[in-house]
């Protein structure tokens, strides 16, 4: 009976033991490594969200590490499985032609002085973030980068902004010019970056382009369209940055004879270097009236009254405001005619004989009304025509008038 129970208490010990080892055994197989990673310096701001505002053009730079600490080195073999690995979640992604450098690991060991291993090692992973947006990238942008091992992983989320150009115009005068053929006409036009913030960066991405166009109206309102080019004028952008750290451009204008009695639409169109923001149009009109000229290029009377097909005399008697016409200045504004209203029942050959001209000489000095009768158009009662009567070789009695001969063109002959 005694060995009985002897063996059946030896039993009971073994199995104790066994049960024992078996559980000290699976609490050792479930011991970790390594802790959970954990960013740490230089990753901005650790743990904490984080927002960035950037520029176009402008680099990006976000230098990130994560780190695990040794628990347990039992299993070397396993070490692997408990490195940080850092990396962008694959959803939402990278933004386009941003990069992440290649991973640097570390294994930190402690040592005492005699060169023995205490404690347990570090692990860490570093790699860096960067990023230069390009003009179709100013937008807002979310990434998440996570740190991962075998135990767990932890996220950072990162906004980024890079903001976008914002283009204005300042103080455009857009009064409406009235000017003749012969008067220098100038309109300058400046621009800048609205943000005062990214206009003080000298960032190219955010100065502006100015380009122009013109169209011409005619007298019965058809609108022709120009394009870039109007005969006669200059568009240049200035060199250098303005006032406020932009651009300027500056159309400059002296009408020819021709282009007199059309109304013109100079428009200018800014936008930002990148063009991605609306254009801004902003736009001035020119009226060119005719009958009234300013010398120009070594002009006088007489020269003008040869180009207009009349005599010195009759032109000196259309500017009574001239005082000496032998001394006139570059610039001086003078009348090559009178305005004729148009009455009921005229037509262009009886205003011809009424002021001693002809048709044709009439359209040299209406090139509005030359452009309507050339498609076919008339004249119309309260149409207003430039016309110049001669003064000399006209002789007038009992209220008829009669031309004797042609003057010279540009010479007073006068017929007593």
């Amino acid at each position: 009976g005694r060995g009985g129970w002897w063996e059946s208490e030896v039993g009971r010990m073994v199995s104790a033991r066994v049960l024992l080892y078996a559980a000290c055994c699976l609490s050792l197989a479930q011991t970790p490594h390594a802790s959970i990673p954990v960013f740490v310096a230089p990753t901005p701001e650790l743990q904490a969200a984080q927002n960035l505002t950037g520029y176009i053009g402008a680099l990006f730079e976000i230098p990130m590490k994560a780190f695990a600490q040794g628990i347990d080195l039992s299993a070397p073999e396993l070490q692997a499985q408990y490195r940080p690995v850092l990396a962008p979640d694959e959803d939402p992604g990278l933004p386009n032609l941003a990069q992440m450098s290649e991973a640097v690991q570390t294994l930190t060991e402690y040592k005492n002085a005699a060169n023995q291993t205490i404690g347990l090692p570090d692990f860490t992973e570093s790699r860096t973030f960067s990023w230069t947006p390009h003009c179709e990238q100013a937008d807002t942008y979310r990434v998440r980068f996570s740190a991962t091992n075998a135990q767990g992983s932890v996220t950072k989320p990162v906004q980024f902004t890079v903001l976008p150009p914002s283009p204005e115009i300042v103080n455009f005068d857009s009064t409406h010019i009235v000017t003749n053929v012969g008067c220098a006409v100038s309109i300058s036009i400046d621009s800048r970056e609205a943000d005062l913030t990214l206009r003080a960066l000298g960032n190219p991405n955010y100065s502006q382009n100015i380009s122009v166009s013109y169209s011409r109206t005619e007298r019965r309102g058809e609108v022709v369209q120009l394009g870039n080019r109007l005969e006669g004028a200059t568009f240049q952008v200035l060199q250098g940055a303005n006032a406020w750290d932009g651009v300027s451009a500056r159309f400059d204008w002296v009408p020819a004879r021709g282009q007199e009695a059309f109304f013109y639409t100079v428009c200018f169109h800014v936008k930002d270097k990148c063009g991605i923001t609306p254009e801004l149009i902003v736009c001035r009109n020119i009226s060119v009236e005719k009958c009234r000229i300013c010398l120009y290029g070594g002009q006088t009377l007489q020269t003008v009254a040869a180009e207009y097909g009349t005599d010195y005399l009759s032109l000196y008697t259309a500017n009574v405001n001239v005082h000496n016409p032998d001394s006139l200045a570059q610039g001086t504004l003078i009348n090559t005619g009178v305005m004729y209203r148009v009455q009921d029942g005229d037509s262009l050959y009886s205003i011809a004989s009424t002021f001693f001209t002809s048709t044709p000489q009439i359209l040299s000095v209406n090139p509005d009304l030359e452009l309507i009768l050339d498609t076919g158009g008339d004249i119309y009662p309260n149409d207003r025509l430039c016309m110049l009567p001669p003064v000399c070789n006209v002789k007038c009695q009992s209220g008829t008038c009669v031309q004797q001969g042609t003057p010279r063109l540009g010479i007073a002959e006068l017929v007593n």
